[in-house]
């Protein structure tokens, strides 16, 4: 009896019995990459860069409305006293009067008025006018007819007091026509007039002032009369 050859072991791997079989040995599918954590991170950056976002926005806000309300809204000084200040012109509310410091010549003028700068900053002046409206005596004129005259009588008599105090003009009252007694022994005078320096104080709507070469016609209903009437004030002492 022939000895029986020792036969090593082979190396059997699954690998190696598919090749001796001639298959190919079955790949596993690569698990599917996750992409969750990712959008978890780009959703929080987004919040992040949201809640940054309104922070600055409301501080932005926050910041205006502040300087918003020291530059607009009157305010009071240590003394209680409520004030504005437009343009370096400091305005204290004395009674029922805005009241302000101007120079001129020289001469520091109290100005009494009756609304703050930012009060009339709305009160729409158009046109322009000429050099004959730049003389010594302007002419304060309105229609006897209309309605109201006590407005046209006040807003009269603060560009008298302006006029003569402040800028050396000569008021002359006047009318635009002889209805009234009061009217009786005024000129007679409107914006057609070609060499005088007119005032024409209507009370109407809309609220504006009108600048034609030598005439100026200011009108408002009632107070916005008055408003309007400040609106040229401060416009002439170079307030605004």
């Amino acid at each position: 009896m022939k000895d029986i050859e020792k036969v090593g072991k082979l190396p059997f791997t699954r690998k190696t019995m598919h090749e001796m079989l001639g298959e190919k040995p079955e790949e596993k599918e690569a698990a599917p990459k996750t992409t969750q954590p990712i959008k978890e991170d780009k959703a929080k950056e987004q919040k992040q860069e949201r809640i940054i976002f309104w922070t600055v926005i409301g501080i932005i806000a926050i910041f205006a409305f502040f300087l918003l309300w020291k530059l607009f809204i009157p305010v009071q000084d240590g003394e209680g006293t409520e004030y504005v200040i437009y343009n370096d012109n400091y305005f204290t509310k004395e009674g029922l009067f805005w009241v302000t410091q101007c120079v001129r010549n020289d001469t520091v003028y109290n100005l009494p008025f009756r609304y703050n700068p930012y009060e009339v900053l709305d009160v729409k002046l158009e046109g322009i006018l000429d050099e004959r409206f730049h003389q010594g005596r302007i002419y304060i004129t309105h229609d006897p007819a209309e309605h109201n005259l006590s407005y046209v009588a006040i807003s009269a008599i603060a560009f008298s007091e302006s006029m003569v105090r402040a800028f050396n003009i000569m008021p002359v009252a006047a009318c635009t026509k002889q209805e009234t007694e009061g009217c009786i022994d005024r000129p007679i005078i409107d914006c057609t007039a070609q060499n005088a320096s007119v005032i024409y104080l209507r009370d109407a709507a809309p609220t504006r002032i009108i600048l034609n070469g030598n005439c100026m016609t200011v009108q408002g209903e009632k107070e916005e009369l008055l408003r309007a009437t400040d609106r040229v004030l401060l416009r002439w002492y170079k307030i605004l």
